[in-house]
């Protein structure tokens, strides 16, 4: 009977849930990820691109950054993604058959739920650049990738049933965390122009003002829906006791036709136009503007608000639901009781789901980009980051990251940075920038080098890029 509460409970959260292998676009963007995400009032070039599209048309500030009218990148990306994904033994173990498991391989599997070690955003740009217009007005970005977001926050409830296998113990409250995958493919065109002078001395200068403008292609979705939850209760009636079962769920899942969910993590590193199953929209804004410039010193200060949008799914798309369930069990569970609660697969014309939006704010400060007595250029930022819904790809909690970016040489540049909160409580940031020519950069980072050293995640981000000016 026990065997049947626990599939209940995992078919509500994990039916036709696949693992795609990949917050905010910025994962995508190695210089950021190498100074623990903290970038965004300083980022400038192609990496505003992911960041903040405000700060499309300033200067480059890093000695690595390219100043060229153009610059632009093929296949580069990055992501972060939970260990659970990346072990065969632990994914199979999580997500297969608990039929026939012993007590110590179900305490094991319960000990495994853990949020960070399932969690995964991140995306590969298979072409992204800026065209810097003549005259002032203004720079032109695009990118076209894919992005994928999964996040599945188990009911604090559910390890402890597996662990134990008793449901005598205890009431139980498997109310829905968070619990989604999504794949998207993703057209973004942005424009970024800068107001006032990059170089007058004095407090506010100049403000830059940046949009992207985002047409997105749904491929496949699942998501227990919010307020989705199974309530067990131990309830004596008439000296006996008797199991009180409440609440109601819905999820929602969609996919192209003829679907390979076992390939489907290398078709979206290889397949740059996938067959879809939905179609939607979306928007980043954002403000990056110098605070006070002078010859040795600039202080900058960035505002976005990110992934503002939604997908209409309409192929295959299909809910599971049981509402407002009140009924009482018999001590003495069975199959047939637990199957009142299994609600009905249907299909549906249509639903909608929302992207992972976020707001962030940040300030920075650069010195000797101006100053010929100071050695290199080192900049410092200050950001922190606060997710606007709880869907697929946004954290449960806030972050602040402070990071910092040397170039002593021209040639190199090196990352660090600090972050708290987030998915998870610290994260140490690493990152290097290479110019070898005047013409190509080469950079890499993480955000969490700490996690990738656990084995908790993989998170990891690089990127080549060409400049020229025609």
């Amino acid at each position: 009977m026990i065997q049947r509460l626990q599939f209940l409970i995992l078919s509500v959260f994990l039916l036709h849930f696949s693992a795609l292998t990949l917050i905010g676009q910025d994962r995508s963007d190695p210089s950021t990820m190498g100074t623990a995400r903290s970038s965004i009032a300083t980022s400038r070039g192609i990496s505003s691109l992911f960041t903040n599209p405000g700060g499309l048309d300033y200067f480059a500030i890093h000695e690595s950054t390219l100043p060229h009218d153009v610059v632009f990148s093929i296949y580069s990306g990055g992501g972060s993604i939970g260990g659970s994904y990346l072990k065969g033994d632990e994914f199979n173990q999580i997500f297969g058959s608990l039929e026939g498991t012993s007590n110590e391989q179900r305490e094991k599997i319960g000990k495994l739920l853990v949020d960070e070690r399932l969690f995964a955003n991140g995306g590969i740009n298979f072409l992204s650049g800026i065209w810097r217009l003549k005259d002032g007005a203004g720079t032109i970005g695009l990118r076209y990738g894919s992005r994928a977001y999964a996040r599945i926050n188990f009911p604090d409830s559910l390890p402890k049933l597996i662990e134990t296998n008793n449901i005598a113990e205890q009431d139980f409250r498997f109310v829905n965390r968070g619990i989604g995958v999504t794949w998207l493919t993703e057209f973004g065109l942005s424009y970024g122009k800068v107001i006032g002078n990059q170089t007058d001395v004095g407090w506010f200068p100049s403000i830059g003002l940046g949009l992207t403008a985002k047409l997105i292609s749904g491929v496949g979705h699942f998501e227990v829906t919010d307020n989705s939850a199974i309530f067990i209760d131990q309830i004596n009636v008439n000296g006996r006791l008797r199991f009180l079962v409440r609440g109601g769920y819905v999820f929602q899942s969609a996919e192209p036709d003829q679907f390979d969910q076992v390939n489907a993590p290398t078709s979206f590193f290889s397949s740059p136009f996938p067959t879809t199953a939905g179609f939607g929209y979306g928007f980043d804004l954002g403000v990056n503007g110098i605070l006070y410039y002078d010859e040795q010193r600039t202080f900058h200060y960035g505002l976005t608000v990110d992934n503002v949008g939604k997908v209409r799914w309409t192929n295959k798309a299909r809910e599971r639901r049981a509402s407002d369930f009140n009924d009482t069990l018999g001590a003495r569970l069975t199959n047939a009781e637990f199957e009142r609660f299994e609600g009905e697969l249907v299909g549906v014309d249509s639903y909608s789901s929302i992207l992972p939006a976020a707001f962030r704010a940040g300030l920075g400060l650069t010195m000797g980009a101006n100053d010929r007595d100071f050695q290199g250029t080192l900049t410092f930022g200050l950001e922190g980051e606060v997710p606007l819904n709880q869907v697929p790809g946004n954290t449960p909690d806030p972050r602040l990251a402070l990071g910092v970016d040397w170039s002593l040489v021209q040639e190199f540049g090196l990352r660090t940075g600090l972050s708290v909160g987030g998915i998870s409580d610290v994260g140490l940031g690493l990152g290097f920038g290479f110019r070898p020519r005047d013409w190509l950069a080469i950079d890499i980072g993480t955000s969490e080098l700490n996690s990738v050293i656990s084995g908790d995640r993989l998170d990891v981000a690089g990127r080549i890029a060409i400049g020229l000016t025609p």
